[in-house]
C-alpha cells in the first residue's frame, strides 16, 4: 500500500513538472511571436532604398520636434500672410482631410525647432533624388498649394491624385528652395527651384 502511494506521488510530481515546462515554453513562444509582430508593424512604416531608410508616408505632424505647435492656415489670407512674414504654416489639401498628409511651406521645413520627428530629418536635394527615383513605394500624390495671393493663384490648390511635390532642405536662392515632382504616370520631374511659400508634401529620411 505504501509502495503504491509512493508511485502515485512520484507520477503526480512528474506530471506537474511537465505541465510547468509546457507553460514556460508556451509563454516564451508567445513572447517571441508578440515581439515578431511588433517588429513587423514597425517595419511597415519604413521604406528602404539603396542608400537610405525613409518614412513610408508623407509627413503629417502639427507640432515641431520641441512640442511647439505649427500654425494651420486654412484661408488664403492666413496662407499669404504667413509666407509674406516668413512664418511656418501647414494645411490640408483644400482643407479637406489628411489623405496624403499635410502640405507645408518651406519656412516650416527650415524652422530650427525641427519639423521631422526625433531620429529623422527632411532630406537634402541629393537625398530626395534617391527617394523619388525609387519605384517601389506608394504614389503619395498630394498636390500643392500656391504661394501668393494673386488673382489667379493666391492660396489655390492643384493636383491631388495627379502629382506629388516634395520639399528638400536645400535652398536654391533667397526666396526659393529645391523640390522634386512625381506624376501619376510615374514620371519624375527634374529639380525645381520653388518659391518657399508654396505648400508641398514632405518626406522624412532616417538619420544615419
Amino acid at each position: 500500500m505504501k509502495k503504491a502511494s509512493l508511485i502515485l506521488v512520484t507520477v503526480l510530481i512528474v506530471i506537474m513538472i511537465i505541465n510547468s515546462c509546457s507553460r514556460k515554453k508556451s509563454n516564451e513562444a508567445s513572447t517571441i511571436n508578440d515581439s515578431s509582430k511588433t517588429k513587423d508593424l514597425s517595419s511597415n512604416n519604413e521604406v528602404a532604398t539603396n542608400k537610405y531608410i525613409w518614412m513610408e508616408t508623407n509627413l503629417n505632424v502639427d507640432k515641431f520636434r520641441n512640442g511647439d505647435p505649427i500654425p494651420e492656415a486654412r484661408t488664403n489670407e492666413e496662407w499669404f500672410s504667413a509666407n509674406k512674414n516668413g512664418q511656418p504654416v501647414w494645411c490640408y489639401y483644400e482643407n479637406n482631410g489628411e489623405k496624403y498628409g499635410k502640405l507645408y511651406n518651406w519656412y516650416a521645413v527650415n524652422d530650427p525647432r525641427g519639423l521631422a520627428p526625433e531620429g529623422w530629418h527632411v532630406p537634402s536635394d541629393a537625398e530626395l533624388m534617391d527617394r523619388v527615383y525609387y519605384s517601389d513605394f506608394p504614389r503619395l500624390l498630394g498636390g500643392f498649394r500656391w504661394h501668393d495671393n494673386g488673382v489667379n493663384s493666391g492660396g489655390l490648390f492643384w493636383g491631388e491624385g495627379e502629382s506629388g511635390h516634395w520639399w528638400s532642405s536645400t535652398e536654391s536662392g533667397w526666396d526659393d528652395a529645391w523640390s522634386r515632382t512625381i506624376t501619376a504616370n510615374g514620371s519624375v520631374g527634374r529639380d525645381e527651384s520653388t518659391n518657399k511659400g508654396m505648400g508641398l508634401s514632405v518626406f522624412c529620411v532616417k538619420d544615419y
